[in-house]
């Protein structure tokens, strides 16, 4: 149950890693604008700042999830890595939630953004519960 935990907690990491690089170093580039539906150079430019900030956001996510994996991948009982694991897989799904309810459109990123950290969270707790049984 802790691998599957951690499988699912690191696609959301690869997920919102990639979200960075797209809205933060990718912005202007045609493929990124086709798959955040952003047309012509004025809207890339208006949306530019924000786009960068929104996926620094992704990464401190990302981040604090992968800290949280590396601790639990070298203690499965480490307080400290499960706290910040299921902080970032939380944080993760809400952002998800958030996408759908503002978005409905965006469902389908908002599936991936939010349902395998939620189901991460869901079984690392579990995992968790069942090692202190």
């Amino acid at each position: 149950m802790l691998i599957a935990a951690l499988a699912l907690l690191g696609f959301g990491v690869l997920f919102h890693g990639a979200a960075f690089v797209l809205e933060s170093l990718l912005w202007g580039r045609p493929t990124t604008r086709r798959l955040f539906g952003v047309r012509g150079d004025d809207a890339v430019e208006a949306t530019r700042l924000l786009a960068a900030n929104q996926g620094v956001y992704n990464l401190v996510l990302a981040a604090i999830t992968t800290a949280g994996l590396v601790l639990l991948m070298g203690d499965s009982a480490s307080v400290v890595g499960a706290t910040l694991a299921l902080a970032g897989g939380a944080a993760m799904t809400i952002a998800g939630v958030a996408l759908l309810v503002t978005s409905r459109r965006a469902w389908r990123a908002a599936l991936l953004q939010a349902a395998p950290p939620a189901l991460g969270c869901a079984l690392l707790v579990s995992a968790l519960a069942t090692a202190g049984a």
